[in-house]
């Protein structure tokens, strides 16, 4: 899939050079605030990728020169506990960004896997580089991608990571349904995928979101949910 990163599955096409003048979320990508003329001198190509689930597109401490925008799907950023515990630490989803860590160390600080069938560009840091020093509006953005990584890290620790299981699952569930009530998230998330987030057994996820099927908090069809009741949703994860 890319010079750098080594993708350990078959099904990845490469899809052509990415139109970013033309792109449909652009409005949401680090280039929104560049110029479309400026991509007529990039310094190197920006490419387009679709890959399967369970993909990876780059694993922990691989040294690397080019970072990622979702264009669609879901991608799992994944730390390894000592004896090989998967746990999730962020979910990137279309206009999110994998892989900045790369601008200060030159090393990728996460296993990055696609959840579901899903998009990106590969985005050279040489490139960002270049439009950093014509652009500085460009820098702004880096600096406003960051403050979002760090505010989903705490919001990861704090919503995620403390209270009962069913409260924590209940906050996950608004995140990944958005302001859309009651329309379906946009990606087929596993039990192990909402498992890997909060930290517990995936047969403790299956347990409770059947139960929350049965109080007709949620409703599921094929692998994809909807948060059918949010209001009770929202008053579950209000508990301590």
């Amino acid at each position: 899939m890319s010079r750098d990163a080594k993708i350990r599955s078959g099904d990845v096409s490469w899809l052509g050079r990415a139109d970013c003048t033309n792109c449909p979320i652009r409005v949401h990508s680090i280039f929104s605030p560049v110029p479309d003329e400026s991509f007529a001198t990039l310094l190197a190509p920006i490419d387009h990728f679709g890959f399967g689930a369970r993909t990876t597109l780059y694993q922990l401490d691989e040294r690397g020169d080019s970072i990622y925008t979702l264009r669609s799907g879901l991608v799992k950023l994944v730390r390894y506990l000592p004896k090989g515990v998967e746990r999730i630490v962020r979910l990137v989803r279309p206009g999110g960004v994998a892989g900045l860590e790369l601008l200060v160390d030159g090393r990728y600080h996460h296993t990055a896997v696609a959840v579901q069938e899903s998009e990106a560009c590969r985005i050279p840091v040489v490139v960002l580089r270049g439009l950093k020093q014509r652009h500085p509006e460009v820098h702004r953005e880096l600096v406003r991608r960051w403050q979002e990584t760090v505010d989903e890290a705490d919001r990861f620790i704090t919503a995620f990571a403390t209270g009962a299981a069913p409260v924590r699952m209940a906050r996950l569930l608004l995140q990944l349904c958005g302001d859309e009530d009651p329309s379906p998230i946009s990606a087929r998330v596993g039990r192990d995928v909402l498992a890997g987030v909060l930290g517990i057994s995936t047969e403790t996820a299956s347990r409770i979101m059947a139960d929350f099927k049965r109080r007709g908090l949620v409703e599921e069809e094929e692998g994809h949910f909807r948060c059918a009741n949010r209001a009770g949703l929202e008053a579950l994860a209000r508990d301590p």
